[in-house]
């Protein structure tokens, strides 16, 4: 017998059946309303995407734990908004979309919160995603800026959510099957977590792997098939390019290959 929503939210198991796609549904109607959900302290900061308040606020929570910024950088961490709980990156990725053009104020507190206030970025919201699920995954979009500074900062490129999917489950199942353009955007985004280190080979709730889910629309376009074919290809040493290795992007906060001896992030990854 499926267990009521409630009795799935509190639970950790993974999902599948039934149980998996009531909550599936719950997750795709249940949306933030920033006017409803950002009533506390530091949801009120999210509008205006001030780094300056979101630091001055960090900082009085610090002097509340009389010092301590670890346990300021977990309340924050455990802070949760909206019906699905989402946690302050994926806040600050929806904000992006939402305020497109603040979204390099909202890109300035995420490193912020990364590098000086030291929040963890593996928090999930009640679909058990994280913030790079969510940039790498299409929802709201790919977003290779936000998910290399997740990725960058130990994010988990094969984590499962509660349906026991990987973000390369959603980056392939292409809504519309005959939609060259959406085959090509989710073929982008395919790239990028293959080449960050990402597995076809994990299977789902269901027991659907990402290999089989591309191998099922070979029928209607084979342009995630070809993705696949050439960065294993790659992979395995069979590419005639250089050294056969697709080489990783430089992490943000190691030294800039250029040779200046400054951080990647300050040097020539600001481009």
């Amino acid at each position: 017998m499926s267990r009521p929503l409630g009795q799935l939210f509190a639970s950790s198991d993974i999902l599948s059946g039934e149980e998996a796609m009531r909550m599936r549904n719950y997750c795709s109607t249940a949306y933030m309303d920033p006017d409803r959900d950002l009533k506390d302290s530091y949801g009120i900061l999210f509008e205006d995407g001030s780094l300056t308040a979101f630091q001055e606020h960090f900082q009085s929570r610090i002097q509340h734990f009389e010092g301590r910024q670890y346990e300021a950088a977990q309340e924050l961490f455990k802070v949760k908004w909206g019906p699905t709980r989402i946690p302050v990156y994926v806040v600050l990725l929806a904000f992006t979309s939402i305020n497109p053009g603040l979204r390099y104020k909202y890109i300035a507190i995420a490193e912020w919160l990364v590098d000086t206030a030291k929040v963890p970025v593996d928090g999930t919201d009640i679909s058990g995603t994280t913030a790079l699920m969510h940039s790498i995954s299409q929802k709201p979009y790919f977003d290779p800026e936000f998910a290399q500074l997740m990725f960058d900062a130990g994010a988990d490129i094969n984590r499962r959510d509660r349906f026991g999917a990987i973000a390369a489950h959603d980056i392939t199942t292409v809504q519309l099957l005959y939609d060259h353009v959406a085959h090509e955007k989710a073929g982008r985004a395919l790239q990028w977590f293959l080449e960050h280190g990402g597995t076809l080979d994990i299977k789902d709730g269901d027991g659907i792997s990402v290999r089989r889910i591309i191998a099922s629309l070979e029928g209607t376009d084979r342009t995630l098939k070809g993705v696949v074919d050439r960065v294993e290809q790659q992979q395995s040493g069979g590419s005639n390019t250089g050294s056969g290795i697709i080489a990783r992007p430089t992490a943000r906060n190691s030294p800039c290959p250029c040779g200046s001896g400054r951080k990647f992030k300050k040097c020539c990854g600001q481009a």
